[in-house]
């Protein structure tokens, strides 16, 4: 049996893990300013961004993205009742980072970054997909802190006997649906759920696996072995 990490060794995993949350943010903040659709999980975030910073509120992309995660941090809670490890509760701090690497990015991606011509904005769509994967791959090589819509989701599949896979797709699904249904009664019009939401629901994952290739060498120098951070049950 391997033995547990030694402290710097899990710090180093938190590191990875935690640059993994920087560069998801910035593939985030890229997927809105392409304007072609942001992926499921962040167009409901978007959706009602764009509604009230329309209404002239001073709201964040980031803000309604706290407040989804937190949703979800709070839906493991919930569902686990007294079995919810505390030290999952590590979350939070990520859900914060996230949140506010949102924000930093949009304030540096949307001025610095100018669409001129319909070919910018998906290959604008085409570079968030790769630098989403890259974040993702990130947190997967780090493997510390679970992100509480994975949380969420490896819950209910195993409280339903699902392949994680199909309980992830009916989510997505779910975030489809709920946020263009939310923008055509909002705004009267689709805003983020278009062909890019499509195309990175696919993308991303492709991107993936082709990162995992790319940056298995790296992963193998990564100290190895179980970090101490109670699994959800």
């Amino acid at each position: 049996m391997t033995a547990p990490l030694t402290k710097p060794q899990i710090a180093v995993r938190i590191c990875v893990t935690l640059l993994g949350t920087f560069v998801m943010a910035l593939g985030i903040a890229l997927a809105k300013h392409a304007a072609v659709g942001t992926t499921p999980i962040s167009c409901l975030p978007a959706v009602l961004y764009n509604f009230f910073a329309g209404l002239g509120l001073p709201v964040t992309l980031g803000l309604f993205t706290f407040l989804m995660n937190t949703g979800f941090l709070v839906g493991e809670m919930v569902l686990l009742r007294g079995a919810f490890p505390k030290a999952q509760l590590l979350q939070l701090p990520q859900v914060v980072l996230f949140s506010m690497a949102v924000d930093f990015w949009m304030g540096l991606v949307v001025p610095a970054l100018p669409m001129t011509a319909p070919v910018h904005h998906y290959a604008l769509l085409v570079a968030s997909m790769l630098v989403i994967a890259l974040g993702i791959q990130l947190q997967l090589m780090g493997d510390t802190i679970v992100t509480p819509p994975e949380g969420f989701i490896g819950i209910v599949a195993r409280r339903t006997g699902r392949e994680y896979g199909d309980v992830k797709v009916a989510f997505d699904v779910g975030f489809l649906v709920s946020a263009a249904a939310l923008s055509l009664a909002l705004m009267g019009g689709l805003a983020d759920v278009r062909e890019g939401t499509i195309v990175a629901a696919a993308g991303v994952g492709v991107a993936i696996k082709g990162w995992d290739r790319a940056l298995r060498p790296l992963a193998r120098r990564l100290p190895q072995g179980p970090t101490p951070l109670p699994p959800l049950p």
